[in-house]
């Protein structure tokens, strides 16, 4: 019993020392002085070395000086998050501002919820063949692709092969992260070359929200019969995206009328991947 007291009485009073720690901090410390370039509360930050606590990237530009955890943003001088966790309302015993139920040691937080645009630049006899990779709620990819017909030489038909089986990749799969598909055997050209298909992907920030936009848009495209105008690989993304809230790669103006040789440049899936790496925040990730 007298070790238990003892333990108690140990711990209330490390709660104490360390909400006073906090609070000293943020009363006295200026803005100034837990800055990236003089941190007051843990040592200076080398400006080489910006994926820092959890492995994830503190923004400084404009000030901002948060870490970026994809589905919110912390402040590392208070270790507080700005806002709740997207997924709060599935953990209710647990606090909505806390970070890998409190447990960062034993626990990781995956990359919060992302999109992941996928492109082989040599499909399409070298017009190129898109795809997405949506993650879902566990912080596991799928993917989502557009493969084409076999009916009518390709220009437009079903899904199915002579094989009786669906070309398309209607959230096929369950990768870790978007390096895992990219390396896998899943990702292989079936000419079995070794080579891979998808060398290039364009990640993209997203909510739980608009990635389950995303997905419920690629169903409606992928239960369409394939046409090489109107419902193909590139024209499922850019759906996807737009259901996401996101930019879907479009160059024409909207103010004037296109020529030909724009609109024909904006059903070519190398120019889509181009504009929407152009026109949306993200990450570039190479093979």
């Amino acid at each position: 019993m007298k070790k238990l007291l003892v333990a108690i009485s140990f711990l209330t009073l490390f709660m104490v020392a360390h909400a006073t720690v906090k609070e000293v901090a943020i009363e006295y410390l200026t803005a100034e002085q837990v800055s990236p370039e003089n941190d007051g509360l843990f040592g200076e930050v080398n400006p080489e070395q910006w994926r820092l606590y959890g492995g994830k990237e503190l923004q400084t530009m404009n000030g901002l000086n948060l870490y970026d955890f994809h589905a919110r943003w912390q402040d590392y001088a208070t270790c507080w998050f700005t806002t709740q966790d997207p997924l709060a309302e599935k953990y209710y015993a647990l606090s909505p501002y806390i970070y890998c139920a409190g447990n960062p040691i034993m626990l990781t937080d995956p990359t919060g919820m992302d999109m992941c645009v996928l492109l082989q630049p040599d499909g399409a006899n070298g017009l190129g063949h898109m795809a997405i990779l949506i993650q879902n709620e566990d912080g596991k990819w799928s993917l989502w692709s557009k493969n084409g017909t076999d009916e009518n030489s390709g220009i437009k038909g079903n899904s199915i092969n002579q094989d009786g089986k669906d070309k398309d990749d209607c959230g096929t799969g369950t990768y870790d992260s978007i390096e895992e598909f990219m390396v896998g055997k899943d990702n292989q050209k079936e000419d079995n070359s070794g080579s891979m298909k998808y060398t290039k992907g364009y990640k993209i920030k997203s909510s739980s929200e608009e990635d389950n936009a995303a997905k419920n848009q690629a169903k409606i495209e992928l239960d369409k019969d394939y046409n090489l105008i109107g419902a193909n690989c590139a024209v499922m993304v850019q759906k996807a995206l737009e259901a996401a809230g996101k930019d879907p790669g479009l160059s024409l103006n909207k103010n004037s009328i296109p020529s030909i040789q724009s609109i024909i440049l904006n059903l070519i899936p190398n120019n889509i991947f181009k504009n929407v790496v152009k026109n949306n925040p993200g990450e570039l990730i190479k093979q």
